[in-house]
């Protein structure tokens, strides 16, 4: 839902947000917002931070910040410092209200009035106290990290020139493949046959969440560059790899380095 708009539905209809779920619509309220503080604003397990990390992050996230903040004369006094569980900054706002474009300006105002209106029914002592399902939270972290960790590398550079050779003759033409073949230090060349390989190789390993009516992306714990397969419109993984039959390498790439013993 679009945050500018959250502020109206708590006025008018008195929560923030309606959603479905299991075919069923459903209320989000301000008392549903408390079950939800300190809880998780990140649902990726591999990159944990601790609380101390956080609030150092956090008063450097605002002291860049206030760089932008200072082409509208929004100046920061002195360097944010934090102070029990608090992060302290120091603006000074005597010019930000007339040099802000007037639109800005209302979403700043009702911003600070949402909040206001939302800290009326929440106990602050949310934000001091862990939540109760959060041990929980960090096991199946826990687990999760443990998939992720155990997925292998793909790793263009270990493939055999032969085995990038028949999978592009798998999936496009005899040209083409023996231009990878015969090119083998032509970084343009290779680097399209690796984007090509690196996608095969997810599918053929089941790396992929898949939807079929829309798209799919990669499992938690590996990375791919979406740039790499975006051709001027956006990118679909899923059309992209059925759009240069990638699914013809599947029976090439299967198994590829999960067993360092493997065969390449």
């Amino acid at each position: 839902m679009d945050s500018k708009r959250i502020f109206d539905n708590l006025i008018v209809n008195g929560y923030l947000f309606d959603y479905s779920y299991k075919g069923e619509r459903y209320q989000f309220s301000i008392k549903d917002l408390e079950d939800h503080i300190g809880f998780q604003i990140n649902n990726s397990c591999l990159h944990p931070t601790t609380r101390e990390r956080f609030f150092t992050d956090s008063i450097n996230f605002i002291s860049i910040l206030s760089l932008g903040y200072a082409m509208n004369g929004f100046f920061l006094l002195e360097q944010p410092k934090k102070i029990g569980n608090d992060i302290i900054a120091d603006f000074d706002q005597t010019k930000i209200l007339d040099q802000l474009p007037s639109n800005d300006q209302v979403f700043e105002q009702k911003a600070a009035l949402f909040v206001s209106e939302v800290m009326k029914d929440i106990d602050f002592g949310v934000f001091n106290k862990e939540n109760k399902d959060m041990q929980t939270k960090l096991l199946e972290f826990e687990e999760r990290r443990k998939i992720a960790s155990s997925i292998p590398e793909f790793d263009y550079d270990k493939i055999p020139m032969e085995t990038r050779y028949h999978c592009m003759q798998a999936s496009f033409s005899e040209e083409e493949a023996r231009e990878v073949l015969e090119n083998p230090d032509d970084e343009d060349i290779q680097y399209r046959c690796k984007v090509f390989l690196n996608l095969a190789w997810l599918f053929a390993n089941n790396l992929m969440v898949i939807d079929p009516y829309t798209t799919a992306d990669p499992v938690e714990g590996v990375y791919l560059d979406d740039e790499d397969y975006d051709e001027g419109d956006g990118y679909n993984l899923l059309n992209y790899y059925d759009q240069y039959n990638l699914e013809a390498m599947a029976p090439l790439l299967k198994g590829l380095f999960f067993d360092e013993s493997s065969n390449l």
